[in-house]
């Protein structure tokens, strides 16, 4: 079977687990601050129908729970939109660097975890901090979704690598 990036999904496997969690948390703690400032740039584009697509992705993704690489892609979706209102093409595109150097780590997590709700509590709080047009709540939600997301698979990717059995690595210190 193969990602949505036509990888398949062993050789994901196999790369997210020699490369480790030391690179998955130093590009996801780049991605963090990209994405907070993106959001926060973005804020003032973020109004009127752009409020509708904000709701309108976020129920998308929340529908798209039980299927892996649907969520992962509606995820995505609603995250570039984000980004991309920010009118910062360069911003834009190294978010997307970041995100495409994390993506093997970020579906073995989603597929391991299985979670029903993949954290959609989150993408609330970030769309809600989008209509109460407070850039400085946005900003800081938005880079705790991310660094939140980076312990988890930082973690996991400690456990994978020392067995079910052992206990997870400490987080690297940031």
């Amino acid at each position: 079977m193969r990602d949505a990036h036509g990888v398949p999904r062993r050789v994901a496997r196999e790369i997210a687990q020699h490369l480790g969690a030391s690179y998955a948390y130093e590009f996801l703690r780049a991605a963090a601050a990209l994405e907070a400032l993106a959001v926060r740039v973005a804020l003032p584009n973020l109004r009127g129908e752009a409020l509708y697509e904000i709701d309108d992705l976020l129920r998308r993704m929340n529908r798209a729970v039980d299927d892996t690489e649907t969520w992962i892609a509606r995820h995505d979706a609603f995250h570039d939109f984000m980004h991309e209102s920010s009118g910062r093409p360069r911003l834009v595109a190294q978010i997307r660097q970041l995100r495409a150097a994390v993506q093997p780590y970020l579906r073995l997590y989603v597929e391991w975890k299985n979670n029903p709700t993949r954290h959609g509590f989150e993408h609330e709080a970030i769309a809600a901090a989008v209509v109460s047009g407070d850039a400085g709540k946005a900003e800081e939600i938005m880079h705790g979704h991310v660094m939140r997301a980076a312990t988890k698979i930082t973690e996991f990717l400690h456990t994978v690598r020392a067995g079910a059995d052992a206990a997870p690595a400490p987080i690297p210190s940031t």
